[in-house]
């Protein structure tokens, strides 16, 4: 079905199209209309929950879960997530709350180029350092640490002058490495 453009939104702030045919609304808000049984929620007969990963949070995720407990019966759901790290163990508790199958589908693909980028402190520009296709970039990694400059006043960054004895600056007894330690590991 389309919406001819009837949509509305309902925040703790703002409600604006309350009657239309799709209603963009806060978690919070839509608990609270199946508690005070509002008309509204008696005609509901789809509701998407975005970032539904919300469920984990110690503030909000009793919010989500009452929500997907007392949606009446009738309601289909669909849930959507990038980071729920269970999604089979909360498929099975939706499937066995609602007496039906609740299916997971998964994907890899990202609609948005996942890249990282060093930006250090005090530098100028960014550094990328990890492309979209997960291709690390060890000039541009290189050109970073080049940044950070002497560390202190000493070229090998082991704490010239400046650095504190055992402190911030410093190095433990037996470590090497410097640059080359940190290029391993981030690479």
């Amino acid at each position: 079905e389309e919406f001819d453009g009837d949509v509305g939104l309902m925040t703790g702030d703002n409600s604006i199209g309350q009657n239309s045919t799709c209603i963009v609304m806060t978690t919070e808000i839509m608990r609270s209309m199946i508690y005070k049984g509002s008309d509204t929620m008696r005609e509901v007969a789809w509701v998407i929950f975005d970032e539904v990963h919300y469920m984990k949070d110690k503030e909000r995720g009793v919010v989500w879960e009452e929500s997907i407990i007392f949606l009446p019966p009738k309601v289909k759901m669909v849930f959507l997530s990038a980071t729920l790290s269970n999604a089979a163990e909360f498929a099975g508790w939706v499937a066995k709350l609602r007496g039906e199958p609740c299916h997971v589908v998964y994907t890899d693909q990202r609609p948005v180029p996942l890249r990282h980028f060093g930006f250090p402190k005090g530098g100028a520009g960014m550094h990328l350092l990890c492309d979209e296709f997960g291709n690390f970039k060890s000039d541009s990694f290189h050109a970073l640490m080049r940044t950070f400059g002497d560390n202190n006043g000493d070229e090998k960054g082991q704490g010239g002058e400046g650095a504190r004895q055992n402190g911030r600056g410093a190095r433990p007894k037996g470590s090497v490495g410097g640059e080359q330690d940190l290029f391993r590991l981030v690479k």
